[in-house]
């Protein structure tokens, strides 16, 4: 279901009040807006009159045969609709507050609220999805102008940062995995998933709990893909269907692990969880993942199994590969590989003959050409700044001395620096 399914759900046509400027004046208009073959539209406009007038036509006729005052002209409030409304259905289609209060023990009655461990976990989980804020700050910069509080509603002392630690703080690594469990369980019963092909990636994020904070195992240094590296990082790895796009089974990791080290991890855990219950044979089925989970040992494993996979390797494995020419490359035919070539071969690669297939995007390649240049045009600009600044040095005196060593160590630093991907192996 789309945002505008959730919409045309609730307001399959809408008639509202519109104030248009004419001569410095404002006119206001009765407007009734429809969707017409799926967009929307004006169908229907009627003029009120000047504003002023409309305004007072409309208190009179409020509050005729009534005392004055005694019956206020209601305010319309904007309210944050479409992305929060559809979260909230899906959330209720998978049932995901009650699998969560189903595994999840309360807090202490001291602590109690009128919201359950499962709905302070998806009211933080919609919050994240639609306009990320801290704890203390959801209630007041989001909640409120959401329509997550008529769905369900909350008190602004319930959304504080020290009640959602209270009920998040009852979650344990063992409710994790059964939440997933059921979480799972109920997809399948919604949609088709593993059907044909799972997808594999990894990824991490950074957070800012202080370096001396010793209680957490998962919070380490490591390589940051958004080059906080300043910051202790979480690692993720997950599962996904490609078909439907949805995620099948996800593990946490120590920040400071390399991914490649943590696949076989992830792929055991995979299989425990959630691969006896498909209804597809292995061999049926293919795993792709990406050149940072590739090694001799993860290939091995992969190889035992009746599981078929797609990887990706870095071309400076099979440098010869890459020097293969254009006019070699075959254009593919499949389903969404409009413009792209490839060229195949087998090649032994760690024990094993294997296929590997070298994959040119013209999209790409003008990308990559263009960020070529940029790099190439700024390393000249300092070749040269460097070349007039020896020149000088060497009639006038002026300016730093530059000696031949330290000549030599720039110009390999500025010319190692663009390493620009060629064509993808897989």
């Amino acid at each position: 279901m789309t945002r505008r399914d959730i919409h045309d759900m609730y307001y399959p046509t809408m008639a509202c009040l519109i104030d248009k400027k004419k001569k410095g004046r404002l006119y206001t208009y009765w407007v009734h807006s429809a969707r017409v073959n799926g967009k929307p539209r004006i169908v229907e406009q009627v003029y009120l009159g000047p504003k002023e007038r409309v305004l007072q036509e409309i208190k009179e006729a409020y509050t005729r045969g009534k005392t004055p005052g005694r019956c206020p002209l209601r305010k319309v409030r904007n309210k944050e609709f479409g992305a929060s409304a559809l979260l909230w259905h899906w959330s209720q289609r998978l049932q995901l507050v009650e699998i969560v209060d189903r595994h999840v023990p309360p807090v202490t009655p001291q602590r109690r609220t009128q919201l359950s461990v499962g709905e302070y976990l998806m009211i933080a989980a919609i919050n994240r999805a639609v306009e990320a804020r801290s704890k203390r700050a959801l209630y007041a910069h989001w909640y409120s102008d959401s329509v997550l509080s008529r769905l369900c509603p909350a008190q602004e002392k319930e959304l504080t940062s020290q009640r959602f630690w209270d009920h998040m703080d009852q979650v344990e690594e063992a409710h994790i995995d059964a939440i997933q469990q059921d979480v799972l369980h109920r997809l399948k019963e919604l949609f088709p998933l593993g059907q044909e092909t799972l997808l594999y990636d990894t990824t991490n994020y950074f957070t800012f709990i202080d370096t001396y904070y010793e209680r957490t195992r998962l919070a380490q240094r490591g390589h940051n893909k958004q080059k906080r590296h300043d910051l202790r990082q979480l690692s993720l790895a997950l599962f996904e269907d490609q078909k439907t796009g949805l995620p099948l089974y996800h593990q946490c990791y120590a920040g400071n692990r390399p991914d490649v080290s943590h696949f076989t991890t992830a792929w055991q855990g995979m299989v425990a969880a959630w691969m006896k219950g498909l209804e597809r044979a292995p061999e049926q089925l293919t795993l792709v993942f990406d050149k940072g989970n590739t090694s001799e040992k993860n290939l091995a494993r992969l190889d035992s199994s009746a599981l078929h996979y797609v990887g990706a390797i870095p071309g400076r494995w099979v440098p010869d590969l890459l020097e293969v020419v254009r006019e070699r490359y075959q254009k593919l035919t499949l389903p969404g590989t409009k413009h792209l070539k490839a060229y195949g071969c087998r090649r032994k690669l760690w024990g094993q003959e294997r296929t590997l297939l070298v994959v040119f995007s013209p999209s790409l390649y003008r990308k990559q050409r263009a960020s070529m240049n940029l790099q190439q045009a700024k390393v000249e600009r300092r070749l040269q700044e460097l070349a007039g600044a020896i020149e000088r040095w060497r009639h006038t005196g002026q300016g730093p001395g530059h000696r031949e060593a330290s000549v030599e160590k720039k110009i390999q630093q500025w010319t190692a620096r663009d390493h620009q991907a060629g064509p993808k192996t897989t």
